[in-house]
């Protein structure tokens, strides 16, 4: 719809939508995601459905606006921008996209209808990495990993900037485990320290386990055999040194 949600009340798409609304409101309750084109009006706002969570804001954990970028990038002239949506809107390519033609053969195709399949895409591909996350961890994820960086900065514009799924599917952050082997002299002190992956043991649960469901359980068990085997580990590190302790922990 060209319709922006300033240009509707809430009353009046409870009235029109009102099952509709409803239904989406559980889909999102339940952890699936939902994703709008923004809309082709070349306008600074998408259209109303894309912005929902503006009057129901327990669609945010589930709810994503598209907007279309060109070859090169840069939004489209025919893409709504993402403005009021800006917090729950991420940009995708849209224009001359490769699809199938009704009568048969290929076409290059352009819409924001075009870049919400690969924002859904996308969200389809971390759902399948990493089963354990919420919804709203999902696109907490893909929001954060987009590109921020140059143009893209313009929320108003790009929304959370522009979708980068290999940044997406990169584990992020590593948890740290002190050994407690500290040794002080005068000065100086050295502390050694393992790190290990939760996001890679998580993928050994799910993958070489076969054991999905089971990823909270085994991974407290993981960290407390961890934590009580951190004397010995330390121990290893001040007489052998960090790194061969390390490979021999690995």
């Amino acid at each position: 719809s060209s319709t922006t949600i300033a240009e509707i009340s809430k009353a009046d798409i409870q009235s029109a939508l009102g099952a509709s609304v409803a239904a989406w409101r559980a889909a999102v309750a339940s952890d699936a995601i939902v994703v709008w084109a923004a809309g082709n009006d070349g306008g600074s706002n998408p259209g109303f459905l894309a912005a929902l969570p503006a009057y129901w804001s327990d669609l945010l954990s589930g709810w994503v606006a598209a907007v279309s970028v060109d070859s090169s990038g840069v939004i489209s002239s025919f893409s709504n921008r993402c403005g009021s949506a800006a917090a729950w809107c991420i940009a995708a390519p849209g224009e001359d996209v490769v699809s199938v033609y009704a009568g048969g053969g290929l076409v290059l195709a352009s819409g924001t209808s075009f870049a919400a399949p690969v924002v859904s895409g996308a969200a389809a591909i971390l759902q399948q990495m990493w089963p354990h996350l919420t919804n709203a961890q999902v696109l907490s994820v893909m929001f954060a990993s987009a590109n921020k960086t140059g143009i893209y900065a313009d929320s108003s514009i790009y929304g959370q900037g522009l979708l980068d799924l290999e940044a997406a599917t990169r584990p992020v952050g590593t948890t740290a485990i002190a050994t407690g082997a500290t040794v002080a002299s005068g000065r100086s002190k050295a502390t050694a320290s393992l790190a290990v992956s939760s996001t890679l043991f998580l993928f050994f649960v799910e993958s070489g386990l076969q054991a999905p469901g089971w990823e909270g359980p085994l991974l407290v068990l993981f960290f407390l055999a961890a934590a009580a085997s951190a004397p010995a580990w330390g121990w290893a590190a001040g007489r052998y040194g960090a790194k061969p302790t390390l490979l021999a922990a690995m």
